[in-house]
Order: C-alpha cells, then sequence, then structure tokens
C-alpha cells in the first residue's frame, strides 16, 4: 500500500505548479489583450 501522506503532497505539488503555470498564462495573456487595445486605439 502507497505511503497516502507522500501521495497527497504529491498531488498538491503537482497542483500548485499547475496553478502557477496557470496564473502566468493568464497574465501573459491579460497582457497580450492589453497591448492589442493598446495597438487599436493608439
Amino acid at each position: 500500500m502507497p505511503d497516502i501522506g507522500l501521495t497527497i503532497n504529491t498531488i498538491s505539488f503537482f497542483e500548485s505548479i499547475l496553478r502557477v503555470g496557470w496564473f502566468l498564462s493568464k497574465q501573459k495573456y491579460d497582457y497580450f489583450v492589453y497591448q492589442m487595445v493598446f495597438f487599436m486605439y493608439k
């Protein structure tokens, strides 16, 4: 039987990585949209 604590730690570790990756990609997306709007209204 696998160690439950280790499994939970691994899952939360990957979840935090996914959250950080999603946050960074969202930041990049928001910045891209901001640039598009800025160039359209310039």
